[in-house]
């Protein structure tokens, strides 16, 4: 009973908050922290490999290397860019552990899917496609986004496939807010003369 109100009171708290009680070995904290997280990095890896099995394998690697990293968090920081950095890298190294390639090669072997997205069928100026049409400007778009410089191209995937905001993406990958924008407008910018 007391472990159900802890958990009611723990869902209360901020991620911050969380991680910094699980460092100090707050079992109750860590299970809150995963639950809150846990379909959300599954999807996240299901997207990159594409497999039930791998995904829920690699997913379960990704929190217990948030277990095991607890205390490297650093406080002054925003959980949520710092567990998905922990992911990328999880299902980066399963990648490279299969068969190692340049990123092109990992763009074709679903390392970097592209799902075409709503906004996609805005660059192609056709309101009324039929689902061939759909079809044809999916295999357009996975194949511009794939001829992209290859931070670019995870760019463009983190934004639209994983929904990411560019701060969060700044974060994850390190770099300036300014720099993601511009790399992401460049590359929008030749996915549409590819597309149209």
């Amino acid at each position: 009973m007391s472990k159900k109100i802890d958990q009611k009171n723990l869902a209360q708290l901020s991620d911050e908050r969380l991680v910094a009680l699980a460092s100090k070995n707050n079992q109750t904290a860590l299970e809150v922290l995963v639950s809150r997280y846990l379909k959300i990095i599954y999807n996240f890896v299901y997207r990159a490999v594409s497999s039930r099995e791998e995904a829920e394998d690699l997913t379960q690697e990704v929190f217990v290397k948030l277990w095991k990293n607890l205390d490297k968090f650093d406080a002054n920081k925003t959980f949520k860019p710092w567990l998905y950095k922990i992911a990328k890298n999880t299902y980066l190294d399963y990648y490279k552990k299969q068969q190692p390639s340049p990123f092109s090669a990992l763009a074709e072997s679903n390392l970097i899917k592209i799902q075409p997205l709503n906004q996609a069928w805005s660059l192609a100026s056709e309101s009324q496609e039929s689902l061939m049409d759909k079809d044809l400007l999916q295999a357009k778009f996975n194949l511009a986004v794939a001829s992209l410089e290859a931070s670019s191209a995870e760019i463009v995937t983190m934004h639209h496939e994983r929904d990411l905001s560019f701060k969060t993406i700044a974060q994850i990958k390190q770099q300036p807010l300014n720099t993601v924008k511009s790399k992401y407008h460049r590359a929008l910018s030749k996915i549409r003369k590819n597309i149209i």
